[in-house]
């Protein structure tokens, strides 16, 4: 079943395409899914390699995504990328999503990133997702206005 690529808030207000490169989002089984990336050239950290703080915003994304499809919404609580090889720009990858708990309100996911085709891991991810309270960016605006 493909998943309608939803975009973040900020894509969304500005009414554009994923800035991460996210192209299509599967979900392959009830705790699995698939993600086609091609990560832009404007996130080009060295010769023709992403940026690391790309390849951990687009596991971030794309997790909260799939918690996000099946629960609503999600927040990232934790997040740990562990960096393998380097990830090259503009080039068909694939984000394997597998959940491995999910207990209330809780999320958590661990993740590789590949080339398309490959079974080489380029980096990958684990984390926890939370499914927020319906106050939960209130609650943060408040915090913010006293700051």
């Amino acid at each position: 079943m493909t998943e309608p690529v939803s975009v973040c808030r900020g894509c969304r207000v500005q009414k554009r395409s994923c800035i991460f490169g996210v192209v299509s989002l599967v979900r392959t089984g009830p705790l699995t899914a698939v993600a086609h990336i091609v990560c832009p050239s404007m996130f080009e950290g060295g010769p023709n390699v992403a940026h690391g703080g790309w390849t951990a915003a687009v596991f971030d994304d794309v997790c909260g995504r799939l918690v996000g499809a099946m629960a609503g919404g999600a927040v990232t609580a934790m997040l740990s990328v562990d960096y393998i090889r380097p990830v090259p720009i503009q080039r068909d990858l694939q984000l394997f999503l597998e959940i491995t708990s999910h207990e209330g309100r809780k999320w958590t996911i661990a993740s590789s990133l590949r080339l398309m085709d490959s079974d080489a891991d380029l980096a990958r991810g684990s984390g926890l997702w939370i499914e927020p309270r319906a106050d939960h960016f209130e609650r943060h605006e408040a915090w913010l206005r006293g700051c």
